[in-house]
């Protein structure tokens, strides 16, 4: 992916655009036009640069004086849907232990997920929704986008006319949850991110092409754990990005071991930690502990956005 990168950052003029901005700016609010939405411009940019998207200015303006908390809890967790498509075990991992990150919890299961109980709970006033399964952009009707329930859909149409103030935080964990539509370009983008905004959430994380497994754990509970550590929204991620894609195989098999001496854990999940880090030196020994793993590829860490205040 990085020569396509390098090639976008060229059309686009970025390192020209860059020389214009004055030092002392180093967070950026991307509002692409149209299907600019589709790529991860915010790998464009130097390092010094966090950023951060909106898919219209109004939405902007409406979350601009919404007052910023650190409130992650309670959190809403739907956990990997029983549906037609395949398991997804690592998602499963992922939602125990941020449960156990956040706490004060409640958890909707595999086969609890139906879209009444999901949609029930999204309106009873959490602060975090973070969702783990599988997700779709309908490119002829965005408004049609959706996540998958048990026993269907919840589309961006849906999700647009719920009432989420309460949230500071919507985690989508699945795959092409970031992507809008370019249909009626003069008012609001159509799509997951841009429906939770307009339902009153100040933020969402979201995807932009389906994202491998394993990785998209590791991302996902180190965000957590620098979100709950302080950081804004748009930093946890930008420094989590960072994080997966220089970690070595001796740190990533050290913080793995980390996490499962966390207090709480189930035991079935400890035992998965236990054997994930095991994995890990064995197979970084291979190559050399010390050597970055393969999560450096853009692939694995470039498709997660974060939408909205920041």
């Amino acid at each position: 992916m990085e020569p396509q990168l390098e090639t976008l950052r060229d059309i686009l003029h970025i390192n020209a655009l860059c020389k214009q901005l004055p030092p002392t700016v180093d967070t950026l609010i991307l509002l692409p036009h149209r299907d600019l939405h589709r790529f991860p411009l915010h790998t464009l940019f130097p390092d010094r640069f966090t950023a951060s998207y909106l898919p219209s200015l109004q939405i902007g303006l409406n979350l601009r004086d919404r007052a910023k908390n650190d409130r992650y809890s309670p959190l809403l967790n739907v956990d990997d849907p029983e549906t037609d498509q395949p398991a997804m075990p690592f998602a499963q991992l992922e939602s125990a232990i941020v449960r156990q990150l956040v706490q004060h919890s409640i958890h909707l299961s595999p086969t609890e997920a139906s879209l009444d109980k999901v949609v029930h709970a999204l309106e009873a006033s959490y602060k975090t929704f973070h969702f783990t399964g599988h997700g779709a952009y309908n490119a002829r009707k965005p408004e049609e986008s959706a996540i998958a329930l048990t026993d269907g859909l919840l589309t961006a149409k849906t999700i647009s006319h719920l009432n989420l103030s309460s949230y500071k935080l919507v985690c989508l964990a699945a795959c092409e949850t970031a992507l809008t539509g370019k249909d009626g370009i003069t008012t609001e983008y159509v799509g997951l991110a841009s429906a939770f905004l307009k339902a009153g959430a100040a933020n969402v994380l979201s995807t932009l092409w389906q994202v491998d497994e394993i990785s998209s754990t590791w991302l996902m509970l180190q965000f957590y754990q620098r979100l709950l550590a302080g950081d804004t929204p748009a930093t946890a991620l930008k420094q989590s990005q960072h994080w997966l894609r220089t970690i070595t195989w001796a740190e990533l098999a050290a913080w793995i071991t980390e996490l499962s001496q966390l207090p709480g854990l189930e035991p079935g999940i400890v035992d998965r930690l236990t054997a994930r880090a095991k994995n890990t030196l064995k197979e970084g020994s291979t190559i050399g502990l010390n050597q970055p793993i393969k999560y450096s590829n853009p692939y694995y860490w470039a498709a997660f956005t974060l939408t909205g205040q920041g």
